[in-house]
This record gives C-alpha cells, structure tokens and sequence, in this order.
C-alpha cells in the first residue's frame, strides 16, 4: 500500500486527542469523611465497571474514527486493479516519447522502425480513459514535438503521431527525459508514467544515463518498447572527402566517398554513381567483404567556376537516407589580380608568370597599383591581391589589407630585399604567420655559397604534384641570400631553404588566407626567375589561395544548427532554396565587413541554396549522419539500468500492453473505504456517547 499524499498522515497525529483528554480530565479525588454520607448506600460495583468500559470504548471509537479520516485524506492506494468499487481507479500522467531519429527510418518486412513505433504508441492509447492525462514528445538530437501540457484528447495526440514523419538527425534522449521530468514534477497524480518508443541505437543510447529522477525522488514507471529486428540489410555512404589538391577550372579532380557494408554475413556488391547538378556523369562497380569498408573515387573536370554541387550515390537498402551522400563547392576563377608593387624588374617577372598573354585575350587580368594607390582601391574588386613593396608599407595599406584578409580575401605577401623588415614583422609577419623577422639578406657576395629551395611540404596542396615525383628530380631554386626569421607554434611552414629557415609560410586571418614567400623575384639574390620553379609555384599560389578547401572538406550533419559566413553583399533580400524546393526567407547580419545567415536546425540531406536578389551566393551540402547508419543497438534492460530512481518495465513489441500497465500501477484508491469507516465508527461513538446520558430509573 502507498499514499498519494503521505504527508497528510501527519494529520494522523489527531488520533492522539481524545487518550490525552481522557489522560488530563482524570482528577484525583481527596476523601473527606462527612457524618451523613458514611450512611450512603455504597455504589454498586458493577455500574463502576460499566461506566469504565463504556469511557475506554469511546477512547478507542473516536481515535479509530479520527485515525480513518487522516488516512482517507492521505488518499492510500494498492497496485492493480483490484476492489475499484472501494475508492475509484487511481489518476495518471504518462508522456510518450517516440523517437524520431534516421535509423527509425530502417525499413522491415513488418514495415519502417518508425511504422511499428506508431503502431505500439496506438495500441498504449486504445487503453487510455478520462483517469489518463498524457502529452506527447518525439525527438531526435533535441526534442522535435511537444504538444504541451498532458491532457485527455487522445484523438488530437493519435492525429499528431499519424501526421508525424521520422527525421533524418542522430538521436539523443537525454532532452526529451528532461522534459518528461519537467512535467511529472508539476503534476499531483499518483502514477507517474514514461513511455519510450524507440530502436535504441547508436552512441547516444549506449551512452545515456540519466538520474534526475532519484534526486526529485519521483520514481516514475517507465516502459521501455523497442521496436527494431535483428536482421538489417545495409550498406552506407559514411562521408565524401576530397584529396589534397587544388580545384580550379580545366583541371581534373578527384572526389572519394567512404563506403561501409554492416552486413556481417555478406559481401556488397555495389554500383556506385557520381552525378553533377542534374546529370550522372559517372558510374562505377565495388565490392566490399562482409562487415568491411571500401572507398570509390570519381575524377571530375569543372568546365566553368561558380558553384559546383552533386551527389554519389548506391543501389538503395534496409536504410535508404545514408545510400546518398551530398557535396557542394564553389569552383574559383582567381582571375582578376591585383598585384601592388613598383613598375619595376621584380613586377615583370611577376606579371609573365602569372599573366603571360596579358593584353593578347589572356584569362586572367592583372592591375598595378602602386603602395600608396592601394590603401584606396577596393581589394575586393580583385580575387587575390599579391603585396610585393620596398620600404615601410603605408598605414591605410595595412589596415585595407586586414579588412580584406578578415573577411575572406586571398593575399601572397613577397618580402623585398629593400623591405622595412622590422615594420613588415610588427604589421604582417608575427600577427598573420606567426614568424619575427630579424635580419634581412645582405648584400650578395658571390663565391661565398648558395642555399637552395628544395624542401618542400608535400602533403599540402601547394606542392602535392612532388610527391610522385624522386626527390632528385623535384624543382629546386639557388639564392645567395634571403631573410631570417624567428618560428612561433602557429607558424605553418610549407616550404624550407637548405639551412632549414622558412621559405614559404601559410597564414590565416579571420575568414581569409594568406601566403608568405620570405624571398622576392630578384635576379640579384636568386636565380628562380629563371627557372620553371617560379611559374609553377606563382600559379599553384594564386589557385589554392581562392580555393575553398575547408569549404569542400566541410561536412554538415543533418539535425546540425548551421551558421553561413559571406563577404559584402550588395542584395536587398536573401532566399534559402531547401532540398525540397521550398524557399525560405532568410536576413543575414553584418559583423566585420561580411554577412552572416543564422539558419538554424537543418534536418533535411541534400543541397541548400541560398539567392540574394535572385542570383546564387552560397550554396552546400547537409548529409545523413554516419553513426545513424552503424547497427549498434542497446538492449531495453540495459537502457533501464542506466535510469537511476525509476521502476523499469519492458514493453516487448507483441506482448499485452494494458495488463503490463496496469499490473505497475497504483490501480484502485481506497480513500472511500477508509472514510466510509471513519463514519461508521464516528456513529458507534455517537450513540455510545448517548447511551451513557440516558438516566437510569431505578425500580420501585
């Protein structure tokens, strides 16, 4: 037996009046002989005892009377449904929770994860009366519906489940039972319920615990069904990743896509598509053993800059949303330069080798702009700008350049042997590569040795093509000298000098990307401008610097909150094209020189498109979760085991869900049955207590 209300038993204290009364109104009585009475009749002995019995019988009717109104108050329940015709069926607050995660989406000869979820959440339902108030909650990396305060319209919560779809996030619970928490602690009933449908899978339920219901003190029932099957067919596309290299147009690259067979028993044999915008433009076969991994790789040739977006895609399974795997980019054109140096030896070499079919219908366009002309020319007229100056840089120079590089410029910074290098370092190299320049190259002395350019980072996009290449027959540079600096540990060094002194360093600031060549192009100091060492290294340069590889390598997971990051736009009204064709407005705001678009949960795969004023400005792609493919589901009683404070039940999919129920519950009140003897009792008292003032007449 419990008590709804067990603090009222406190009440039961009362009992205890009418024993002290009779306690305090004993009187002890002194005896004074008096001549007259002494010839009295003594009483009789047997009215003395009467009268006894008769004062104990009513100290023991009113403290059993007043004992069974204090527990009627307490309101004492048993479980079951047994002698409801005593006190009633006893009230409850049960919130369901359904999952609504991308593995719910799993797809059985019985129907979907979720299909089956539905259908167990109707059959709890069907038993369900006035005496049950629920709500509902479905969730999935956070809580996706709830329909408030717990309440009787059942039809209104079977009408929500039917219209509710699985999503596509990772699942994590541990919201959705602080919610459930939130409301049980708001409400007086006695039986407190959770109902959890779910798969139990991934890392989320493996991991989840949960004890805010031992500290309330709660101890709601909470049952547990568990709606997946031990045989799945499924194979994932877990993640597209792209190859340390440079994308620019006319230029072949190369796209890999992570492949994962979860089927324990058999291989996949796979064909695996790689379709651009609209179009398959490539297919090919795989095979993978038995619970193994495998990689595909596309080779694509941009033909235009712009964005770039498509899919790969394998023959769909058990789990269709992880058999596609989105990527979007954007293809750079890098072809307005503007390079700011003096009309000197140093730019010429530099324009030939960037530019050298300038004016003859080239590509590219390359504009000279002299140090002080640039601190007021718009940089972001031009894709990148390379610094190539003598002497102090001018102030509204630097700080165009900062403004530039913050929000997303691309600038190769060269360091002249006339450099101001103590005004270069405080201003350029210590804040954007991490290096302390301090001493610049002397006066070449020739006969007094050489150091070569030679050892070059090979992993990183700006020298990759070497690293096929032996090491004898990679290209090499001389220079009788060039400046010193000091490393710091956010330095990144990409290339090196013979005596092991930086050479080329990469840099970031704010959104944008930066190189430092800790050499320039003087035929004085060196001799790269006559080598194809130059060439090469000045267009590798310009190509990563507006490439986007941490955009291409970005990877965005269904039920993630998304942030996109922009430069100047000059648009009046921004719309946001889902995968599904549906157009959102969006409103970006400014911070440093950029656009910012807030655009919160993502739940939906595919590619999202953002327009300002009806031309595209962003455009990426939003995947299906890996850990939502991974078959690693949780046992029910090892879930329940990790919910401290709470009666676990396990709903087994086919087993009888009311009898279960209501076996756990505080079935039947019995406060009419312990108030109905209070009153019965209180009526005894009352025509004892009655008796007793009767006279008694005696005979004769």
């Amino acid at each position: 037996m419990n008590f709804i209300n067990p603090f009222l038993l406190l009440f039961a204290a009362a009992a205890s009046i009418p024993l002290l009364l009779h306690l305090f109104n004993k009187q002890r009585v002194k005896i004074i002989e008096f001549s007259t009475v002494k010839y009295l009749q003594a009483l009789q002995k047997t009215r003395m005892r009467k009268l006894k019995i008769r004062q104990i019988l009513l100290l023991i009717l009113r403290t059993l009377a007043l004992l069974m109104i204090a527990l009627a108050f307490a309101r004492p329940t048993i479980e079951g449904g047994y002698l409801p015709a005593l006190g009633g069926k006893t009230t409850t607050t049960a919130i369901l929770l359904l999952d609504v995660s991308g593995s719910m989406q799993t797809e059985t000869n019985a129907g979907t994860y979720f299909e089956r979820a539905k259908d167990k959440l109707d059959s709890i339902l069907d038993d369900f009366t006035e005496k049950e108030r629920t709500t509902l909650i479905t969730f999935s990396n956070r809580i996706i519906y709830d329909s408030g305060e717990p309440s009787v319209e059942f039809e209104r919560l079977r009408d929500a489940i039917q219209e509710i779809e699985p999503g596509y996030a990772e699942a994590n619970p541990k919201s959705a039972f602080t919610r459930a928490f939130e409301l049980l602690t708001q409400t007086t009933d006695p039986n407190l319920e959770i109902y959890v449908v779910s798969d139990f899978q991934g890392e989320a339920w493996r991991n989840f615990e949960f004890n805010l219901f031992e500290s309330a003190n709660l101890e709601p029932s909470i049952f547990l069904a568990n709606v997946s099957l031990d045989e799945i067919d499924n194979v994932a596309l877990t993640e597209i990743h792209f190859p340390n290299q440079i994308i620019t147009t006319g230029r072949p690259f190369q796209l890999q896509a992570d492949v994962r067979n979860f089927k324990p028993q058999l291989s996949a044999e796979l064909l695996v598509a790689l379709t651009i915008g609209e179009n398959r433009v490539a297919q090919t076969d795989l095979s993978i053993p038995p619970d193994g991994e495998g990689t595909v790789t596309f080779t694509h040739t941009p033909k235009q800059s712009g964005f770039l977006s498509g899919e790969i895609a394998i023959d769909d399974d058990d789990l269709p949303p992880d058999n596609r795997a989105y990527f979007g980019m954007r293809v750079p054109s890098g072809n307005k330069i503007a390079l700011i140096s003096e009309n000197d030896q140093e730019a010429y070499y530099i324009r030939n080798a960037l530019v050298p079919e300038q004016g003859k219908g080239g590509v590219r366009q390359m504009d000279l702009i002299g140090a002080i002309q640039a601190g007021n020319a718009n940089l972001f007229d031009y894709d990148v700008v390379i610094v190539d100056v003598s002497g102090r840089l001018p102030q509204p120079l630097v700080s165009s350049l900062r403004n530039y590089l913050n929000t997303g410029g691309a600038a190769l910074f060269m360091m002249r042997p006339s450099l101001d290098f103590a005004d270069f370092s405080s201003e350029i190299a210590n804040p954007i590569f991490g290096v302390q320049t301090v001493e610049a190259p002397p006066l070449p002395k020739p006969g007094e040795g050489k150091y070569l350019l030679n050892r070059f980072e090979l992993d990183h996009p700006l020298f990759s093509p070497y690293k096929q290449v032996r090491e004898d027959k990679r290209p090499q540079a001389e220079f009788l000298g060039h400046y010193k600096v000091i490393e710091s540990p956010k330095a990144t060094v990409l290339a090196r000098y013979s005596d092991n002194t930086p050479a080329v360093l990469e840099g970031n600031i704010g959104r944008g990307k930066a190189l430092l060549f800790t050499f320039s192009p003087n035929e004085d100091y060196t001799d790269i401008v006559f080598r194809p060492l130059l060439v090469i290294l000045l267009n590798r340069s310009v190509e990563y610097l507006v490439s986007e590889p941490l955009s291409q390598r970005e990877q965005i997971l269904a039920g993630s909150e998304v942030s996109r990051e922009l430069g100047p736009q000059s648009a009046r009204s921004f719309v946001m094209v889902t995968p599904l064709g549906d157009s959102v407005q969006v409103s970006p705001s400014a911070r440093a020189g950029a656009v910012v678009f807030n655009l919160g949960v993502l739940d939906q795969p595919g590619i999202y498109q953002i327009f300002g004023d009806r031309n595209l400005v962003d455009l990426f792609a939003v995947n299906f979760p890996p850990e939502e493919s991974e078959e690693l589901y949780t046992d029910s009683d090892a879930v329940g085991g990790k919910i401290a404070g709470a009666r676990i039940v396990i709903l087994d999919y086919d087993a009888n869900a009311a009898e279960l129920i209501e076996s756990a519950r505080f079935g039947t009140e019995l406060w009419k049955l312990f108030l109905l003897l209070g009153f019965i009792l209180l009526l005894i008292e009352m025509a004892v207590a009655y008796s007793a003032r009767r006279p008694e007449v005696s005979p004769g």
